[in-house]
């Protein structure tokens, strides 16, 4: 059912993936999907998972970055954050499972292609210049 499903999409699987349409585009692809899916299992339903607000705290998926999480950049709290928790100017609390040798979250040296340094970087809510078409 799922290859059958790829190859509804032709060469435009990964469209949805190059911009800014990415969750809606997701949304309606894994619709499509389910439906399909319940044609051959009647009542079947894929998972959802909740990327609400609640997701994106210290202790879960890490926040947004910038200075208290405000305005995007370099990501300063929480287990995702450049400091290991505790540290610097990481004020997350250092949980007892983090492995000793850890540091902090930092991208290998070798995938900074933009020279961007090796903090993981968000920006929540900003747009970088890529725009959703308007109907007319």
């Amino acid at each position: 059912m799922f290859d059958i499903s790829l190859n509804q999409n032709g060469p435009f699987i990964n469209a949805g993936h190059q911009g800014p349409a990415f969750l809606s585009w997701h949304r309606e692809y894994l619709r499509r999907f389910e439906i399909s899916l319940q044609v051959e299992v009647p009542g079947v339903m894929l998972p959802y998972w909740d990327w609400s607000p609640a997701m994106f705290t210290d202790t879960l998926m890490g926040p947004n970055g910038g200075v208290n999480g405000i305005g995007g950049g370099v990501v300063r709290t929480g287990w995702f954050a450049f400091d290991r928790p505790g540290t610097g100017v990481n004020t997350t609390p250092l949980p007892g499972w983090w492995p000793p040798t850890l540091q902090g979250w930092h991208i290998r040296p070798d995938l900074d292609d933009n020279n961007q340094g090796t903090a993981l970087r968000r920006f929540f809510g900003q747009s970088f210049g890529d725009t959703l078409p308007l109907a007319g």
